[in-house]
């Protein structure tokens, strides 16, 4: 599985994980469930079903699930603003403190 993003190995290796759970106090805002794969897939089942675009919307609904399952990624974002003669210009910039869900289930 060498290559495969970090995602991906966990919804074939392990679909029943117990890190898979409601976080601690979510609240239910009486919306839909999110979508969820239903069973683990390789690349060569989806696109066997469905061609590659198969497998890129598996991948799309697993990293979405995953992410909505993990820890909170946190970010400092950053403004400098410097005026220079009446004209003004601006930079932003972000740091990640803590990467929770970005660093398994970001997209490559």
């Amino acid at each position: 599985m060498a290559g495969r993003p970090p995602c991906m190995q966990v919804l074939t290796t392990a679909p029943a994980s117990p890190q898979l759970r409601k976080r601690p106090g979510a609240v239910d805002a009486g919306d839909h469930p999110p979508i969820t794969p239903v069973a683990a897939a390789t690349r060569e089942q989806a696109c066997a079903c469905g061609g590659f675009d198969a497998w890129r919307l598996y991948e799309l609904v697993a990293r979405t699930f995953l992410a909505s399952v993990s820890p909170d990624a946190r970010l400092r974002v950053v403004l400098a603003t410097v005026d220079v003669g009446g004209e003004v210009f601006e930079a932003r910039g972000r740091e990640m403190i803590e990467s929770g869900w970005y660093a398994d289930c970001r997209a490559d």
